[in-house]
């Protein structure tokens, strides 16, 4: 019987391990560390989707970005063939900093850096994220 693959269980549990981490007193890796606001928006929707609004911000998204799917024999029938799937799932840090004071930097590009690493950091404490992915 051919099985699906349960891509939004996936995006899920990678939302719940960010928001489990984006706390300092329950987590190792705090999502929000050095940041100059705490991380509000711990979503799975597409970044295109996102309105530019000052209070979703900062924040981050998992959306699944492709899937790439190969046969692997043949088979009598599309129910009993063997594929492969690679799917490509995109985490995207964002934030928004209307408090420029000098055009040679911007607290943002501190904000995003910090972000990444600590999105980085995350991911890497569980890489198959409990088993659900190889």
């Amino acid at each position: 019987m051919a099985a699906r693959v349960a891509l939004n269980t996936i995006k899920e549990y990678i939302q719940s391990l960010f928001q489990s981490n984006n706390t300092t007193t329950a987590s190792v890796i705090d999502l929000s560390a050095n940041l100059s606001q705490r991380v509000r928006g711990i979503l799975k929707i597409n970044p295109e989707m996102l309105p530019v609004q000052a209070s979703l911000y900062p924040l981050v998204t998992c959306y699944i970005d492709s899937k790439d799917i190969k046969g692997g024999d043949i088979a009598t029938n599309q129910l009993n063939s063997k594929r492969r799937a690679t799917v490509n799932i995109g985490v995207v840090g964002a934030v928004f900093n209307q408090n420029c004071t000098n055009y040679e930097e911007h607290p943002s590009n501190e904000d995003i850096n910090y972000l990444m690493e600590n999105v980085e950091l995350i991911l890497r404490t569980d890489h198959n994220l409990a088993s659900s992915v190889t």
